[in-house]
């Protein structure tokens, strides 16, 4: 009977744990997800005043303004690491979301200013 309730109570403690393991990985998965949007966002907007100040006015140089913009996409993931995100498990589709909010930050921004 002892033995029993030894096996009841250690299947308890391990679901109550389970449940705090799930609950810690939403945590951490919340955190990342508004770091990665934090992130995104401020450097397409970064990203569009750096474009204005080297491009400024003239639409010789558009091309300069869309190489900064796929560097400071690139060179997210070291700052995302900076950050305790793991890029390791980021899949493509991350990528694509972070590469997306910052080309849209990077656009409105720019075009803004543009825009007297």
């Amino acid at each position: 009977m002892k033995k029993f309730t030894y096996i009841k109570i250690f299947i308890a403690e391990e679901m109550v744990s389970s449940d705090e393991k799930k609950e810690q990985e939403e945590g951490i998965r919340y955190r990342e997800g508004i770091l990665k949007t934090a992130i995104a966002s401020i450097f397409g907007i970064a990203g569009g005043f750096l474009s204005y100040l080297a491009t400024g006015n003239t639409r010789s140089r558009d091309v300069f303004a869309i190489l900064i913009l796929l560097f400071l996409i690139y060179i997210q993931k070291p700052v995302l690491k900076r950050f305790d995100v793991n890029v390791n498990e980021l899949s493509g589709k991350d990528w694509l979301y972070i590469g997306f909010i910052t080309f849209d930050l990077w656009y409105v921004s720019w075009v803004f200013l543009l825009n007297p």
